[in-house]
């Protein structure tokens, strides 16, 4: 959100995001009442917090996303709807799932080195 109302940002790396509120409902129930009573967000809330719904308002900057494929906090179909929006709108992006990571990447945050190639412009 900080992204669509700045123009301060040069790039963003993006770590296990939940990119889409509404589809959380499916993935983690429990979650999504939580944001919902406790919170107290509404269904129309939840969407205006969802960046899936407003792709085309981040700024051109390169954007690297990454997430584990046993995360079990949010679904890594986050990243993957987001990179394919991204793809779409020619934003400049990457993508990298590590398999087995976990929502905080633990096991691959001391030693893997990570490869900014940017695709797009």
């Amino acid at each position: 959100m900080v992204m669509r109302k700045s123009n301060w940002i040069k790039c963003a790396i993006l770590g296990a995001g939940n990119y889409d509120y509404i589809a959380d409902k499916q993935f983690r129930p429990k979650m999504y009442r939580m944001l919902v009573e406790d919170f107290k967000l509404s269904h129309k809330d939840l969407k205006n917090r969802s960046c899936i719904n407003w792709v085309n308002k981040l700024p051109t900057i390169p954007i690297l996303l990454l997430h584990g494929s046993a995360d079990w906090r949010v679904s890594a179909e986050n990243s993957l709807k987001l990179s394919i929006e991204l793809l779409k709108l020619k934003k400049s992006y990457k993508l990298i799932i590590y398999p087995g990571g976990d929502h905080g990447l633990t096991e691959y945050s001391k030693n893997e080195q990570i490869n900014l190639t940017f695709h797009g412009k």
